[in-house]
């Protein structure tokens, strides 16, 4: 099959990581992932590195003539077999771009919450698209009354993780390198530094848990690049410098080596105030972590009993207690069973019902 992602957004999230992720394994496969993009962003970057075949667009418009004629050339001159779209934003465009091409199956998945599509043009929309998916089971319920599409379409399509890249068999020196002790317990966040990942909560139950125990040390993988927030990257490092906790918090900035920092950890905690998913649980879990979120979108789909821990959004006494309450358990047996439990997750898993729901409809 020739399947064009289309990702018109210019952020570097889940989101635009995912057709990277898809093309290496449906390459593997025997089929053809070709993306169109935004000129000049991140995912236009990786993709040319990685010898992708892409097409790019210079903004993004809602509805725009120009838009439409591109798509429209590039999916007839690549005879294409699917369209999947990474966000309903798209779809006004590639509804028109396919008119009268048929034989073209059309997908959507919905990384980001479910918008209310309930009108009559939706309704038109809808009836054209072949499935929706969505990556959590709440997601799933909630499409079934907000969406304008039958029932039969909506599929629970949960992220993999490539257990390849994210096993317990890399070799890591993290802590040598950041000069973390090795009897200290690390516990890792990995995320960008916008307020909805938490990272203002867990900086302060971070300086909390400092101060009360001796042996541990707190890391934050992620950036400030492509968010809006009041704070950076660097003003954190100095509000942490000039409290005296630069030695046992730490943050890293964007990293590429997680699966090393992971290895060396002992507990990873995002107590995001939403997630959709949130693959980054499933690849600490890869590494044998337990793991911390909060009891919000499609997290409980991941965090079940016996493999973390749930606490509340935005509310700094219930991570700090769910934190210390973790650090009471056996954290080596719940990492140990997680290496287990995720493998349902697998990038493999989720590209072999992709390829049947391509297929069936």
């Amino acid at each position: 099959m020739k399947i064009i992602h289309s990702v018109f957004t210019i952020g570097w999230g889940g989101l635009e990581k995912y057709p990277l992720t898809l093309e290496e394994h449906l390459r593997k496969r025997g089929h053809e992932l070709i993306l169109i993009t935004i000129k000049g962003t991140k995912l236009h970057e990786e993709a040319l590195k990685r010898g992708i075949k892409v097409y790019t667009i210079d903004r993004f418009k809602k509805l725009s003539f120009r838009i439409t004629k591109k798509l429209r050339e590039v999916a007839i001159k690549e005879k294409v077999d699917i369209v999947h779209m990474n966000s309903s934003r798209e779809y006004y465009n590639w509804y028109l771009a396919i008119k009268g091409l048929k034989k073209i199956k059309i997908f959507l998945t919905f990384h980001i919450g479910v918008p209310r599509h309930k009108t009559i043009i939706h309704k038109m929309l809808y009836k054209r698209l072949n499935g929706v998916f969505a990556i959590s089971t709440i997601e799933a319920e909630e499409m079934k009354y907000k969406l304008n599409v039958d029932n039969n379409k909506i599929y629970i399509m949960h992220n993999g993780v490539d257990l390849e890249k994210f096993n317990r068999d890399v070799e890591s020196n993290f802590r040598e390198e950041t000069g973390i002790n090795n009897s200290d317990i690390l516990i890792t966040s990995i995320g960008n530094l916008s307020r909805p990942k938490g990272i203002l909560e867990w900086k302060e139950v971070a300086k909390r848990l400092v101060k009360e125990i001796d042996n541990i040390t707190l890391v934050w993988v992620g950036d400030d690049s492509h968010i809006q927030e009041n704070y950076s990257l660097e003003s954190l490092r100095n509000e942490i410098k000039l409290e005296g906790f630069e030695e046992k918090i730490k943050l890293l900035g964007y990293r590429t080596d997680v699966a090393k920092i992971l290895k060396k950890s002992n507990l990873f905690v995002l107590p995001s105030h939403n997630e959709s998913f949130g693959i980054v649980y499933i690849e600490a879990m890869a590494m044998g972590l337990p793991v911390i979120g909060c009891n919000v979108g499609g997290v409980p789909d991941i965090i079940e009993e016996g493999t973390g821990f749930l606490c509340e959004p935005r509310d700094i006494e219930s991570l700090y207690n769910t934190i210390k309450k973790a650090l009471g358990e056996d954290l080596k047996l719940i990492g140990k069973n997680n290496i287990k439990y995720v493998e349902k997750f697998s990038m493999n898993k989720h590209i072999d019902k992709l390829i049947n729901v391509y297929g069936e409809k």
